[in-house]
């Protein structure tokens, strides 16, 4: 399909959005950054064995050589929130999250609009705080598919220009529901989205639904800790993508995912303002033809917080391993199976500047190793700007 929504009527739903019986709230955020890496290009040259007309099934050393270029510039990051500022009952709000690349590094900008009607239901019964929140959303998400080794915009083998390919409308709907007693805390939440994908010629088109549920138990261990248990569970289905058969062709079979994921967090407060928290996830995504692409994934990370008057940090740090049993390096018949880890941190500070602005900058690394080395790559981000609340 091929839906396409206008920036002039997002913004559109973005001034009526205030318009109700609360005050409209503002918040605005704009920078200037830097990215080592804004195409995500791997760091040394390779041999692309998924081009099977170039290199057999075993592939040979240098039968289709590739010299990536790294490309660093700079970029302005942009976020907008504009809501009508209700916490019980009806809002509208309208998001903007836009990162603008400088120097002909244009192929990396995206842009995420979001229009959302929210109604949310708090009351108590006895010692007991019971919130109920319906969303209903409308969502425009452009971004290029470039080539990850040239920054240009990705074609297929016959020249067909495929660049729009990730870009889509998304309708949905979610809902959750959270009773809190004290510091125990209990709820369930649901989800449904459908994706509607720029079409382009020469490739099938990404169109799906998401359909997801979790729960969440949280209990306090003492005075300072506490523990968060979360599950939840996802299935992607698509309309026009093809599952992969053990030999990473393509199937007859539409593609479909089965996600599911269990979380364990562990709060700490400590003195000085600090928090800490430990994060283990376990996740699981199976198909629904052969199980190429199923995995076993196991990620943990830790964050530290401090909101003082005058600053405020938080840090981070994470690693995630993924175990594959079917899926091939390049997808190609005769690599060896798929390994893949992500190593992660950063550092983000704050100071107010009053009571309606404030100055902030970022820093976050990304590494990803993996032996499909198309998609190996090391990326840092700094940023630094100023944020305005209204």
């Amino acid at each position: 399909m091929n839906t396409k929504i206008t920036l002039a009527t997002l913004l559109t739903l973005a001034l009526t959005a205030p318009l109700s019986a609360h005050a409209a709230e503002w918040e605005a955020s704009a920078g200037l950054g830097y990215d080592s890496n804004a195409f995500r290009t791997p760091g040394q040259n390779y041999d692309d064995y998924s081009d099977l007309t170039a290199c057999p099934p075993t592939g040979i050393p240098g039968c289709n050589p590739i010299t990536p270029n790294v490309q660093s510039g700079m970029f302005i990051p942009v976020e907008l929130k504009v809501g009508n500022g209700a916490k019980d009952g009806f809002a509208l709000s309208y998001n903007l999250d836009a990162d603008l690349y400088l120097g002909g590094l244009s192929n990396a900008n995206n842009f995420t609009h979001e229009f959302a009607a929210d109604r949310k239901r708090v009351e108590r019964n006895g010692d007991t705080r019971i919130t109920r929140e319906l969303q209903y959303s409308l969502v425009r998400r452009s971004k290029i598919y470039y080539d990850r080794d040239t920054g240009e915009r990705k074609q297929t083998a016959a020249g067909n220009d495929v660049a729009d390919r990730f870009s889509y409308l998304g309708l949905g709907v979610e809902g959750n529901r959270e009773n809190r007693t004290g510091d125990h805390r209990a709820g369930f939440n649901w989800g449904l989205q459908y994706r509607d994908y720029d079409s382009v010629t020469g490739a099938p088109d990404y169109d799906h639904v998401i359909a997801k549920a979790g729960v969440l138990y949280g209990i306090p261990l003492g005075a300072a800790t506490s523990m968060l248990l979360e599950g939840d569970a996802d299935i992607e289905s698509y309309f026009n993508r093809h599952a992969r058969n053990a030999d990473a062709t393509f199937s007859g079979t539409l593609r479909q995912y089965l996600d599911l994921g269990l979380k364990a967090s562990l709060r700490q407060e400590m003195p000085g303002n600090f928090v800490a928290k430990l994060t283990y996830e376990l996740t699981s995504r199976t198909d629904n033809h052969v199980g190429y692409h199923d995995f076993t994934g196991n990620d943990v990370s830790l964050r530290l917080y401090h909101h003082g008057d005058v600053l405020k940090v938080s840090a981070f740090a994470g690693y995630e391993v993924r175990s594959y049993d079917t899926a091939l390096a390049f997808d190609a018949a005769g690599q060896p199976v798929l390994d893949y880890s992500v190593t992660r941190a950063g550092i983000k500070a704050e100071v107010p500047m009053g009571e309606t602005s404030s100055l902030w900058a970022d820093l976050d690394t990304r590494n990803v190793d993996t032996n499909d080395t198309r998609y190996a790559y090391e990326r840092t981000q700094l940023t630094a700007g100023m944020a305005w609340q209204f």
